[in-house]
């Protein structure tokens, strides 16, 4: 199926497979799920919540893709908003949710999202902003490689903007 990106999951002990998650565009229907899950406890401070309205105002936007998480049985565990930016071969991560269900699925997520943006984009960079202060998501996106180029200020906070340049050709 174009545009479906599976990763596998492994136990950092057992090194064994634990689960696998595939991405996908999100369908209408799926938009009150993930407007709610703006507003699990673990969200905290580091997203802000956004409204359904919002969320089907951007979904029909034709440089917003909102991309679906799904665990084996295909249930919602998380989604993804990408912007196609004007710029040849650059993607915005606008946001990453993983559902409370869910945690710890987050590198395969951004791994799998990269993958989509390569191979079904075309894209060579993708870039995002995260506060300061959301120091888990920092590490993992240190880990996989981003790098910081620019500071900012958003909503009274320190903001990062990290990129990634990659080939096309991702594995």
């Amino acid at each position: 199926m174009p545009g479906l990106i599976k990763r596998p999951r492994f136990s950092k002990k057992s090194q064994n497979l634990k689960l696998m998650i595939s991405l996908r565009k999100t369908v209408a229907s799926e938009l009150k799920q993930i407007s709610d899950m703006g507003y699990q406890t673990h969200v905290g401070s580091f997203l802000n919540q956004t409204s359904l309205e919002k969320h089907k105002h951007d979904f029909n936007n034709t440089d917003v893709i909102y991309l679906s998480v799904l665990n084996t049985s295909g249930k919602l565990a998380g989604y993804v908003i990408i912007h196609k930016k004007k710029q040849f071969g650059s993607i915005q991560l606008k946001r990453i949710l993983i559902d409370e269900n869910y945690l710890g699925i987050g590198t395969e997520v951004i791994e799998a999202t990269e993958q989509y943006c390569a191979r079904v984009l075309n894209a060579t960079r993708l870039w995002l902003d995260v506060y300061v202060d959301n120091a888990r998501a920092v590490r993992v996106y240190e880990k996989l490689g981003y790098k910081v180029f620019k500071e900012g200020i958003e909503n009274k906070k320190q903001v990062l903007f990290y990129e990634k340049e990659f080939q096309v050709s991702l594995n």
